[in-house]
């Protein structure tokens, strides 16, 4: 059967791409005001980002550029969770944590030792960017 792209019942949906040294992760986007503009930031981009460990349970880099900030008061996040902070700075969970964050996506993770054992323990230049799925 072949895709008919014209049918108005079929929406694209964007995945997020996380790549570290040519290994993918997918993540799950929110449907919320931050990953909707992220998505429209992001377009046919694709972002590299330095990402470093912070106090050891997550990944931290600098977007270059603010998303719309849908914070939510004390956010529980666990392993696999990717959250904005301020507008500005992306946070992949490898731990559990509680702060002030905007929710943009998730990944499907067992535990936090696949999230560090996909990054490594290091300084990471993680690329995103968006796939397309009906």
């Amino acid at each position: 059967m072949e895709l008919d792209i014209n049918n108005p019942n079929i929406k694209p949906r964007p995945v997020l791409v996380i790549e570290v040294n040519k290994k993918r992760l997918y993540a799950s986007l929110e449907e919320n005001p931050t990953s909707e503009d992220f998505i429209s930031k992001l377009a046919s981009n694709t972002l590299e980002i330095p990402m470093s460990d912070f106090k050891e349970f997550e990944k931290v880099g600098d977007l270059p550029f603010e998303v719309v900030r849908t914070d939510a008061a004390y956010v529980y996040v666990k392993a696999g969770d990717i959250v904005i902070h301020e507008g500005k700075t992306i946070i992949i969970s490898y731990d559990t944590n509680r702060w002030q964050f905007s929710k943009l996506a998730s990944i499907n993770v067992k535990n936090g030792r696949e999230i560090l054992d996909f990054f490594g323990e290091k300084d990471a230049v993680v690329k995103f960017f968006l796939e397309w799925q009906e």
